[in-house]
């Protein structure tokens, strides 16, 4: 229990020094600390302290929109972990899968969700059979020494 209360406690320090330095540096170049704190209160729960305009939904549905995509890949990641596997290409998996969505959406002309989500797919599998040969690969060099 001591060793949870130690490590919370050391968490909570390094992010306090972290901010306490974001704000001197705020400080050293001139700029207000105040609007950066109240845009992450608008991006993140919708919040706007400079306006006073209460709630606004619109910013908290933008910044569940934007880190979903990220919050399932350390899922995914965290997943395989668990089952004893090791995957060291999420985040490149994620990157590429999202340029191919793009790609196929702008090259091909005609509706295309069905098709950009399976091109996203068929490279993000590609990618990760790469991965995965790279890290077996890497694996059999270790077994083998």
């Amino acid at each position: 229990m001591n060793n949870k209360k130690e490590t919370l406690k050391i968490s909570l320090i390094a992010i306090f020094l972290g901010i306490l330095l974001g704000v001197v540096i705020l400080l050293v170049s001139g700029k207000n600390p105040f609007l950066l704190f109240n845009s992450f209160l608008r991006g993140i729960i919708g919040v706007d302290l400079i306006k006073g305009n209460g709630v606004n939904l619109r910013y908290f549905g933008e910044f569940i929109v934007t880190s979903m995509p990220i919050v399932l890949t350390g899922l995914s990641v965290g997943f395989a972990y668990r089952t004893g596997l090791f995957n060291i290409g999420a985040e490149g998996q994620l990157m590429v899968g999202a340029m191919t969505s793009i790609v196929v959406a702008i090259l091909v002309p005609m509706p295309v969700s069905s098709i950009c989500f399976f091109a996203e797919r068929c490279i993000r599998f590609g990618f990760l059979f790469i991965s995965f040969t790279t890290v077996s690969t890497a694996g059999l060099n270790f077994k083998l020494k």
